[in-house]
């Protein structure tokens, strides 16, 4: 059975940058910056400017709810 997106849940389904930013409504920009100064935790995979930025939507969440009282975020 191939791997389709939709068949994976929301707790186990990374994201990408764009779909973040989509998400939040914001510019992909916007959330590197988020990343640099940590408002959103992410995993790099690779070294540089080639490497690989991926999400978890339900860490996203998490963290915001714990650090700046908000993460109710549904999409």
């Amino acid at each position: 059975m191939p791997v389709n997106e939709k068949n994976i849940p929301e707790k186990k389904r990374y994201l990408s940058k764009l779909e973040v930013a989509a998400r939040f409504g914001m510019t992909a920009r916007t959330i590197e910056h988020w990343m640099a100064r940590g408002v959103i935790p992410h995993f790099k995979i690779g070294k540089g400017r080639r490497a690989t930025v991926l999400f978890k939507w339900t860490d996203i969440e998490e963290h915001l709810k714990t650090n700046f009282g908000s993460g109710n975020y549904h999409q």
